[in-house]
This record gives structure tokens, C-alpha cells and sequence, in this order.
């Protein structure tokens, strides 16, 4: 039989109403069941404040794109990536490690919704792709047109075996969805490349 962990259910205490903060409730919910069961996240609007990561072994499901949402807060700067497998396993020494890899991960049946044109942090409208009170800069110290912020609706990196299936997804501050490809260079300019590929 299926163990079914229930977001809403006391142990975990998610409220779905739209207002009330669910982070720590679905995360707690995520974190107990996997390898151990499915969570299931009833109709609702589950606001979120910080990303929520999926380890390995998950199966994660609403009662429909239409009726169960999980939704950015619009206090929530728009760096933050709502969903998230895996994170990078290569450091800046260039140390390789394995664990960031997330592997036979089943997202199905809700709804992403970055929430990016309501979104503010310190009082600037974040949107459009873009934030222009800040800048990076290349390893001279040379402003470049890359730009500190992801604010992906799902980032799959790092990741095996992984099935999204009539997930929707809407208005992220960057990408809806992330698949990053096995070798990702994130630095801008040369001296050295982060990848999330630990082979």
C-alpha cells in the first residue's frame, strides 16, 4: 500500500487558504515522506517564501493544475526559485562532489505560479527579467549584462530521472521551467566554470 502524507494533514500543518505561509509546513512534509510515500497536496493556494527542495526519491501531487497552486509570496525577492532538484556539485576550487544529485524525483498535477508582477524587494518592482539596482561583475571588475537573480518557477539540475507531468507553470521572474544541461557555466567571463554535472 501507498503511504499518502498529506500536506494539510496536523503533522505538517498547511494551510492552502493563500495567505498563510506554507513553507515550512510542505517542506517538513516533502522531507518525512521521501522514500517513504507520496505527498499530495489537496485543492488550495499554498503561498510560498523560500524555495522548496525535493530530495531524491519523491512523488509530489495535486488534485489539478486548475485547483491546487503553489504560489510565490509577493513579499519574496525574485532570486528565490520557488521548486527545486539538486544543486551544483562543483565548487569554486573546483572540488567535485556527488551531493547535490537528486535522482527519481515525480512532480504531477499543480500549478507554479511565481507571482513576479506583484513582487517587490526594497521597494522596487522586480520584473521583466530583470533588476537594475543590481549589477555583476566579470572577474576585472567590469559591470557585465549577467545579472544575480534566477527566480525560476522549477530549477532541474543535477538531477536523474525526473517526471513532470501536467504541471503548469506561470508568471516566474526568470524561466517557468529549468533544465539545466549536464555541463552549465555559470561564470561570466572565463577564469573558471561552475558545473552541476559531477562527472
Amino acid at each position: 500500500d501507498l503511504n499518502i502524507y498529506k500536506v494539510t494533514d496536523s503533522t505538517y500543518g498547511a494551510a492552502g487558504n493563500g495567505t498563510t505561509d506554507d513553507t515550512a509546513a510542505i517542506q517538513k512534509c516533502i522531507t518525512a515522506a521521501a522514500g517513504n510515500g507520496r505527498v499530495y497536496l489537496p485543492a488550495g493556494t499554498y503561498l510560498i517564501s523560500d524555495t522548496l527542495t525535493i530530495p531524491s526519491n519523491s512523488f509530489i501531487y495535486g488534485n489539478s493544475p486548475d485547483t491546487t497552486v503553489i504560489k510565490m509570496s509577493p513579499a519574496t525577492a525574485r532570486e528565490v526559485t520557488l521548486m527545486r532538484t539538486g544543486t551544483r556539485s562543483t565548487t569554486s576550487d573546483g572540488t567535485r562532489t556527488t551531493d547535490g544529485v537528486r535522482n527519481y524525483i515525480t512532480l504531477k498535477d499543480f500549478k507554479l505560479d511565481g507571482n513576479c508582477d506583484t513582487a517587490h524587494t526594497d521597494g522596487v518592482l522586480r520584473k521583466n527579467n530583470r533588476d537594475v539596482t543590481k549589477k555583476t561583475l566579470d572577474s576585472e571588475g567590469n559591470e557585465t549584462d549577467q545579472y544575480l537573480v534566477w527566480g525560476d518557477n522549477l530549477s532541474i539540475c543535477n538531477s536523474n530521472y525526473v517526471k513532470v507531468e501536467n504541471v503548469h507553470s506561470v508568471d516566474p521572474f526568470k524561466h517557468c521551467f529549468d533544465v539545466t544541461s549536464p555541463r552549465y557555466q555559470r561564470s561570466p567571463v572565463g577564469t573558471y566554470a561552475v558545473t552541476y554535472d559531477p562527472e
